[in-house]
């Protein structure tokens, strides 16, 4: 017992010690900014997380399903609701709880990943320790939202789909595409991209991916949500927050250009419209919008996406601006700055990361690999997305920093060869020129 107990120690030491330094990093964070001492404040909390909390007691409470958000993540926020009647602090307290494991988790996966492509462990280790300078997730473990979730998510995914690229196991592939579709009940945003990853699959392993049971169970609980929703609300989809997100921000501004009024009074009177609509007019109501703005006004919608765009990557984390403004102590609160100013340098330096790796990918990869493909993809397609709404800061971004990190560690190892196949060709011609 001994032998075997030392043997897993050092199989999984250094699994245990990320795990610690992960527990210890969120401690002395939260001990120099003090999320935890505003998370309850009502100031604190985001409108999103509201909603949040509004799934999740009509998912238990009521069997319903939420206009907005799916189950997926409202199954996970309500579980305590089977032994207690919960409040907005009991949902705090547990959404919390969940957000920490999942960051941890997310921590192993990158390690476990990373492990696919060196030798020994100590450089994954070294290289995943890097993710404990990405300020926003300390932030967000402290609010009832879903990105932490969705790095995790995107962060299995990869870890799955490098099992498959090293064993040649298409059940990992598949069992990665699953946990796409798994995801778009947590972040619905997704669900494009998982319906590629899923024809993908189809195309690709054809009767072999109906066979797969993950694959299977998820697309059979996506059926499920959509159902669910066409049966209460009218339409057959997994959430009604595309059509809200479109009508009450990008519509709203273009349309406060095309008749020059400001775009708070044009976003005012469209939630205002809204609010006495079924859902089923609501989605009716911004697809005509969308249509309409795409085709008599494809300028100014290209215009307004670039500039939620550019004004999205130069926002800070909303959590360390809701310690600025919400807590008691000044010496915190000029701390909560310092950390706002270095996410908001984060979130900038992510776009030139996306820009230097795309070219260097398109220059130098003569392959892609699917881990490699599936990074460079989810970026740009998260990055472009979030487009259509404004004022987001960093919230959508820091999901894909793992991501990113992974795919700049791919690249240098894809290329290196290439390089020095290159210097090896270039230091031979100048030879044969001189002789």
């Amino acid at each position: 017992m001994k032998r075997l107990f030392q043997d897993s120690v050092k199989r999984h030491g250094l699994s245990m010690l990320l795990v610690l330094f992960g527990m210890g990093s969120l401690w002395l964070v939260d001990s120099l900014v003090g999320f935890s001492t505003v998370m309850f404040n009502s100031s604190f909390i985001p409108p999103d997380s509201t909603t949040y909390i509004e799934a999740a007691d009509m998912l238990y409470n009521d069997f319903a399903p939420h206009h907005l958000r799916p189950l997926g993540y409202a199954f996970l926020l309500g579980l305590p609701n089977l032994f207690i009647e919960m409040d907005t602090h009991d949902y705090v307290i547990w959404s919390t709880v969940l957000n920490a494991l999942a960051w941890l988790l997310m921590l192993l996966l990158c390690f476990k990943t990373l492990e696919h492509w060196f030798n020994r462990s100590v450089f994954p280790f070294i290289l995943t320790c890097a993710l404990f300078i990405l300020f926003s997730y300390y932030g967000f473990i402290f609010l009832v939202l879903t990105e932490i979730f969705t790095a995790l998510g995107l962060v299995a995914a990869v870890y799955l789909f490098s099992r498959s690229s090293k064993t040649q196991n298409s059940g990992y592939f598949l069992t990665g595409v699953s946990l796409l579709v798994f995801l778009v009940l947590i972040r619905p945003g997704l669900f494009y991209l998982a319906i590629l990853a899923v024809l993908y699959a189809f195309i690709r392993y054809r009767g072999q991916a109906l066979r797969n049971v993950w694959l299977s169970s998820a697309l059979l609980l996506l059926v499920v949500q959509c159902t669910w929703m066409k049966m209460t609300y009218g339409n057959f989809k997994p959430s009604y927050i595309d059509s809200v997100t479109w009508y009450l921000y990008t519509g709203a501004q273009i349309e406060a250009e095309i008749t020059g009024q400001n775009t708070a009074d044009v976003a005012a009177a469209r939630h205002k419209e809204m609010h006495f609509m079924l859902n089923k007019e609501r989605a009716r109501l911004s697809s005509e919008d969308l249509k309409s703005k795409v085709l008599e006004h494809p300028s100014l919608v290209y215009k307004w996406i670039m500039k939620n765009h550019g004004e999205n990557v130069h926002g800070g984390s909303y959590p360390y601006n809701g310690v600025k403004l919400n807590h008691p102590s000044a010496q915190q609160r000029d701390r909560a700055e310092v950390l706002l100013q270095a996410t908001l340098q984060q979130n900038r330096n992510s776009q030139k990361f996306i820009f230097w790796l795309t070219l260097i990918s398109l220059l130098f990869i003569r392959k892609l690999t699917i881990p490699l493909l599936f990074c460079a993809g989810t970026v740009w397609y998260i990055s472009g997305t979030s487009s259509i709404s404004f004022w987001q800061g960093d919230r959508f971004h820091m999901i894909f920093y793992p991501l990113l990190w992974i795919w700049t560690i791919l690249l240098i190892r894809t290329i290196t060869p290439r390089i020095v196949e290159l210097k090896t060709r270039f230091l031979s011609f100048r030879k044969r020129v001189r002789s």
